[in-house]
């Protein structure tokens, strides 16, 4: 009755194993963070829109948005070519993994990424002319005030607020697993997006329990640096310097779940498909997922050689 349960907590823990075993599937996130962070910094401490017309102000903020849904979506693609590098025998190679995303998948990128971006934005819009006002501008932030701002902590809290970030994970998560079919089926954006969301479908309560589980591990991944944030009043520099470090480490970490679990969860639904056709030519019944052994970054068998071989 809750196979999807087991499904999912087997490919979460599989993430898990493949990140200790294989610490390069978190590079490009982490390189990532290095860009997002001083630009959520600048703009919360440093941006003054005095003088600045509303709609200037809207195009800015998209802007903004776009350029993270581009990064976002960039470093998921490069983390499926370093995936389809190992799961088809050839080892792993950032640089390849990079110059593969740029050749192959970018148009597919700056689609999908555009999409994403127009539905970010007027989910932020909506979050944005239901808050409550923050305190005044400030100038040169600190570091606690950043480790605040960084970890999460700098903002006031609404329920109305905690349901558009729930429905931008589950965005995200969506994104994520259309990806999967720019950069291992070379298929264009619109044709991804269809293939990701069938994925979706046929396996719903899969993608919801992976949902869940990677909400729950980040926020205990970041309950140390909260604590800190807000237990802390006075510490030296050096504290909020690991504090916002230890941030940075936290937010890698819980979306590398979320870029890896659903990879594997549509890495599993192709194996899926081949053992479904095969039963079809057989006459035999269609197997259900777990019935089907689940695709593994750590074991020999190069699931996507295979998948594409017998297709």
């Amino acid at each position: 009755m809750f196979e999807f349960l087991q499904n999912a907590l087997a490919i979460f823990g599989d993430s898990v194993r493949v990140l200790f075993r294989y610490p390069k599937f978190a590079i490009p996130l982490f390189i990532v963070w290095l860009f997002i962070a001083p630009i959520v910094l600048y703009f919360r401490f440093f941006f003054n829109n005095t003088g600045q017309s509303f709609t200037t102000l809207l195009l800015l903020a998209f802007g903004v948005i776009y350029l993270f849904s581009l990064l976002f979506t960039f470093s998921c693609v490069v983390l499926l070519e370093l995936i389809q590098q190992h799961e088809t025998g050839r080892g792993f190679s950032l640089p390849c993994a990079i110059s593969e995303t740029i050749r192959k998948d970018l148009s597919g990128i700056l689609i999908i990424s555009l999409i994403w971006a127009i539905v970010w934005f007027i989910l932020a819009l909506l979050k944005a002319l239901t808050s409550r006002k923050r305190g005044g501008h400030r100038q040169g932030a600190s570091p606690a005030e950043a480790a605040r701002v960084l970890s999460g902590s700098g903002g006031v809290f609404s329920w109305f607020g905690l349901g558009i970030s729930m429905i931008q994970k589950l965005v995200r998560m969506t994104v994520f697993l259309i990806l999967p079919a720019v950069a291992w089926e070379d298929k264009g954006a619109f044709s991804a997006i269809g293939r990701g969301l069938h994925v979706l479908r046929e396996h719903a309560g899969e993608f919801l329990a992976s949902y869940a589980g990677t909400e729950l591990a980040g926020l205990v991944v970041f309950l140390p640096a909260i604590i800190a944030v807000m237990a802390v009043k006075h510490a030296p520099d050096i504290f909020w310097y690991l504090v916002i470090i230890y941030t940075s480490v936290a937010w890698t970490f819980s979306m590398y779940l979320e870029q890896m679990t659903v990879a594997l969860l549509f890495l599993w639904h192709k194996k899926w498909e081949v053992a479904a056709q095969e039963a079809e030519k057989s006459g035999k019944p269609v197997p259900a997922l777990e019935d089907v052994p689940r695709p593994s970054l750590l074991d020999d068998v190069n699931d996507l050689a295979v998948t594409a071989a017998e297709r």
